[in-house]
């Protein structure tokens, strides 16, 4: 089964940031500021384009799952999990409200999602009717390095920064985003 068409824009823009700010690899591992920069903007940008897919897909996922339960009034684990992971006031007796209450604070959270560490990911994947045991625990350590790595070179200085190697990096990247792809397999079989 192919990825969807918004994991394919994300292979898309990974591959031509890794173009544009790796450098050639040298075996001396000796890397100029400016091949340091670049190497740090990769890890940034590549950080931003994958916390931008969560974000996108999960939200696109409620937002269908809450349109065809309107039209249709068709059940769906994706809002069943939506609503056990919101802290609706279940005194409220009209479902509808209830679920739009719990889109709307879900929708919020994604707004306000930054980053794409183990807590990111779950936060955004769990309530769009995810199961933890569907994420591999190894990625999610993975990725949650790869998050901490950009967080260390988003707030602190480069001359406070250790020099960074563009091929451990490209290789997190590669591991990271091709277990997006299995993720993504998941997310749109899910209903």
């Amino acid at each position: 089964m192919a990825n969807s068409h918004r994991y394919n824009q994300l292979l898309k823009r990974v591959n031509k940031i890794e173009a544009s700010y790796i450098p050639t690899i040298r075996q001396s591992g000796n890397y100029t500021n400016k091949e340091q920069d670049d190497i740090r903007a990769y890890v940034l940008l590549t950080h931003a384009e994958i916390e931008s897919y969560f974000e996108e897909v999960a939200e696109e996922k409620v937002k269908k799952a809450f349109r065809n339960w309107q039209a249709t009034r068709q059940k769906s684990n994706v809002l069943l999990a939506l609503m056990a992971f919101n802290g609706n006031d279940y005194r409220e007796n009209e479902i509808e409200i209830r679920i739009n209450k719990a889109l709307t604070s879900y929708i919020h959270s994604l707004r306000n999602n930054h980053g794409i560490k183990e807590a990111n990911i779950l936060n955004i994947l769990l309530p769009a009717g995810f199961e933890y045991t569907d994420i591999d625990s190894t990625w999610l350590g993975t990725i949650n390095s790869f998050g901490s790595n950009r967080g260390l070179l988003a707030h602190s200085a480069a001359r406070v920064q250790q020099p960074l190697d563009p091929v451990i990096l490209r290789n997190m990247v590669t591991q990271v985003v091709s277990e997006i792809a299995n993720i993504d397999e998941k997310l749109k079989q899910m209903k």
